[in-house]
């Protein structure tokens, strides 16, 4: 919004970037030159007021910042309004992720290309995300005849696999787990059974799914526990184990189903594997 003279009215949305603010200044005619002042003087004055307008939004943004993490009523109102995202921009590509409180908990869904209402506060990705494990990240499986339920994983210790997991459950580098589908269940009904998914590219399991280098690293041997979240070797699929078994094999290690074991233990159940899919997923903040 600009007053009469062109130049920008108090800031009415306290969440607006620096780069919205800065994007309008360079749109502004600078004032005409007062007769005896210095040439490139009124250019001075719109980079004095484009940098004020910076630390002015830099504040307003710290001070919302702070309103979210400690939830404060006007906080909750607006999470309950629908009305919280996190805005992530990469290479020109600006995406928003809802910010939702469920069960007490805070919880990020994956970025999406859907435009903003126009009433939304919005926060960087960057000031909610955790950069790196450990973390409690999320996945929501369904399967016909099954509404979605929801399955926490802590992403422990800080391994190229656990970054990869957490980018990919919040989209941050394009790609999501979000529709993508279980497609493989190993050893059915015995020990050491397990699900295998996270193919973004083809959603068959034959697809590469790498996004940092160094997947391998971190392998170890020991046998697999129920709730393991593992990959194997330098492809990114992933699986999780829903029975114990004590055959020793090499892995990566890099997470535990915390919560809702029993909904990946049903969906490796199901009559067929490929109809589960991952309908939401994202991180608790």
């Amino acid at each position: 919004m600009a007053a009469a003279d062109g130049r920008p009215q108090e800031l009415v949305d306290k969440s607006r970037g620096a780069r919205e603010l800065l994007q309008q200044e360079r749109f502004r005619v600078a004032p005409k030159r007062k007769e005896g002042e210095e040439e490139g003087a009124g250019a001075a004055d719109c980079v004095g007021e484009s940098l004020a307008l910076v630390q002015q939004s830099k504040r307003h943004s710290k001070s919302w910042a702070e309103d979210f993490r400690s939830l404060t009523q006007r906080t909750r109102s607006l999470l309950q309004a629908g009305r919280v995202f996190a805005v992530h921009q990469v290479e020109g590509r600006r995406r928003h992720a809802r910010i939702s409180l469920e069960a007490g908990r805070l919880c990020l869904h994956a970025l999406a290309d859907h435009p903003l209402t126009v009433w939304a506060s919005t926060l960087q990705v960057s000031q909610v995300v955790p950069p790196s494990p450990p973390c409690t990240v999320f996945l929501d499986l369904s399967w016909p005849g099954r509404a979605p339920r929801r399955v926490h994983i802590r992403l422990s210790p800080d391994t190229p696999w656990g970054r990869q997991f957490l980018m990919l459950c919040t989209g941050q580098r394009g790609p999501s787990y979000r529709g993508t589908r279980l497609y493989e269940v190993e050893d059915k009904g015995w020990p050491g059974e397990c699900v295998w998914g996270g193919d973004y590219e083809r959603n068959d399991g034959t697809g590469e799914c790498v996004l940092l280098p160094g997947l391998e690293e971190g392998e170890e041997r020991r046998p697999c526990r129920a709730g393991d979240v593992w990959g194997e070797g330098r492809r990114g699929v992933f699986g999780i184990t829903t029975r114990d078994c004590q055959v020793v094999l090499p892995c990566c290690f890099f997470g535990e189903v915390v919560e809702g074991l029993h909904v990946v233990a049903e969906a490796a159940q199901h009559s067929d594997i490929k109809e589960v899919t991952v309908v939401d997923c994202g991180v608790v903040l």
